[in-house]
């Protein structure tokens, strides 16, 4: 959940406003983890919990191309 306290602070420098929406590839084997600490942090920092863009999401990097991207880059 650092990435997502770190998009929350840079968003104003980045003039980012609205929520942002978290998209996580389905192969990912953290989802539960994800799914632990995103309602955590909706419980210990509301700041960070109103700039959210609802739950995560998990999708498949084959129908989904910035994911594919994303993998590309990773790797």
């Amino acid at each position: 959940m650092d990435l997502v306290i770190q998009v929350k602070r840079a968003a104003p420098y980045i003039e980012i406003h609205d929520e942002i929406e978290f998209i996580f590839d389905e192969q990912m084997t953290e989802k539960r983890h994800i799914k632990y600490a995103w309602e955590g942090l909706k419980t210990t920092r509301p700041d960070i919990a109103n700039f959210l863009g609802g739950e995560p999401k998990w999708v498949n990097d084959k129908d989904f191309l910035p994911i594919q991207a994303a993998d590309k880059l990773a790797w």
